[in-house]
């Protein structure tokens, strides 16, 4: 077992911690950093090109014009062009695509007159369940093999988005999955992208409802309410406690979208985002932190995918510009991202503020990945090799070299040692 140690204050009252957790949290098994894991949202796919040199290996197409009520805004009227440009774009950059199924237009709403997320009847049930079956039937047909997964609806829980029931949607669940894997057997059917802390009992219901058995993969969003990643923690844990007392334990889980509210250069319009004026807006430290600490723990607690939200959004992306500039924030997800790709993480260990990482890279090479929660502390390198840091504008740059045992100032925004090979 390789540990590390804390000095000053914190030796005395953590070494009996750190080597009694690392015991049990490596217990738990390695997982893969596969391409696929990295997802976002790109809203302006088409417009901007940038977004194809992170690597990203999936993108998730919600808050990008192609509902229901975008395809057939009066019936039969299909209108396919932004929708067929953005599957071609994302093809071209070999992306895997996440469609979500949802909001009837109005025309065929139960109630047109309720005002949705997306117009009006968006947010309601179909007025009649031929013309949803229709819509997944015709959507399914023309993206076969391109659509390598559809999500069934956004969010659910929220009435903006849905005011129906949770056994409402399972039944819209029910009636997709039996279309989609009709018509394209190989596309995944995903469950519906429920969110936050507070939907854990909107999912048990759905699931109670029997949704479960009709999707390959299970959807939730991590949101913390713009705390920091850590807190995605105990939403995983009752999750997953929900899925294995419904018996769907060994179902893939993936966080279909989860992000914060970052200054990447521009004003962040809190309201125009649909979050109270008293959120928590990122700082650039915050940001260049949360990046790799969100993808690490939600990798670690068996998540299989991360869709970012987002690349592009104004207040909520990674870049600058609406998908046109780097900034600190896109490009250590950039860096973090090709320096992890095809490795096995086997494992992240808590112990009181500090974190730490141990995976094991492509090559071979050990790399470990530690930081502070809130404030700064000392720790002893758990090896040799080079220390990493995330320098100004958030490449991840080898800083010098370092030898086993060798004090390093850990905060929050984390540090690398990788081992020489």
């Amino acid at each position: 077992m390789r540990a590390f140690t804390l000095l000053h204050k914190y030796l005395p009252r953590l070494t009996v911690t750190v080597m009694v957790f690392f015991a049990s949290s490596l217990a738990s098994g390695a997982q893969v950093f596969d391409r696929t894991f990295f997802g976002a949202h790109v809203h302006r796919s088409v417009q901007n090109s940038l977004w194809k040199q992170v690597g990203f290996g999936a993108i998730r197409l919600h808050d990008a014009n192609v509902t229901w009520a975008d395809l057939e805004p009066i019936k039969g009227g299909w209108q396919w062009s932004r929708l067929d440009k953005i599957t071609e774009n994302a093809r071209s950059a070999n992306v895997e695509i996440l469609l979500p199924l949802q909001s009837p237009p109005a025309w065929a709403a139960s109630d047109p007159s309720s005002a949705g997320a997306y117009g009006l009847g968006a947010n309601t049930m179909p007025a009649r369940m031929a013309d949803w079956d229709t819509y997944v039937a015709a959507v399914a047909n023309r993206y076969k093999g391109v659509v390598a997964a559809y999500e069934i609806w956004n969010e659910p829980n929220l009435e903006h988005f849905f005011n129906g029931t949770p056994e409402e949607m399972a039944e819209l669940t029910k009636r997709a999955s039996g279309v989609i894997h009709l018509v394209d057997p190989a596309a995944k059917v995903v469950c519906s992208g429920i969110t936050g802390d507070y939907g854990v009992a909107w999912l048990k219901k759905y699931l109670a409802a029997g949704a479960g058995q009709y999707c390959d993969v299970i959807a939730y969003h991590l949101y913390t309410r713009h705390q920091p990643p850590e807190k995605m923690l105990p939403i995983i844990a009752a999750v997953r406690k929900a899925l294995n007392d419904m018996g769907l334990g060994g179902k893939p889980l993936w966080n279909t979208e989860s992000g914060w509210l970052m200054a990447t250069g521009g004003a962040v319009d809190i309201a125009a985002s649909g979050f109270r004026p008293d959120a928590k807006v990122l700082s650039l430290d915050e940001a260049t932190a949360y990046v790799p600490r969100a993808l690490l723990l939600a990798r670690n607690a068996g998540v299989d995918r991360f869709y970012w939200y987002s690349w592009d959004h104004s207040s909520m992306g990674l870049s600058g510009g609406r998908g046109l500039l780097w900034t600190r924030a896109a490009r250590v997800y950039a860096d973090f991202l090709k320096l992890v790709s095809g490795s096995r993480l086997d494992g992240c260990q808590r112990a009181d503020i500090l974190w730490n990482c141990q995976l094991q890279l492509s090559k071979g090479e050990r790399l470990s990945v530690l930081w502070s929660e809130t404030g700064e502390l000392t720790v002893r390198s758990p090896q040799a090799g080079a220390l990493l840091g995330i320098t100004s504008t958030g490449e991840i740059k080898s800083l010098r070299p370092i030898v086993s045992g060798e004090p390093i100032r850990i905060g929050m925004v984390p540090v690398f040692v990788r081992e020489n090979r």
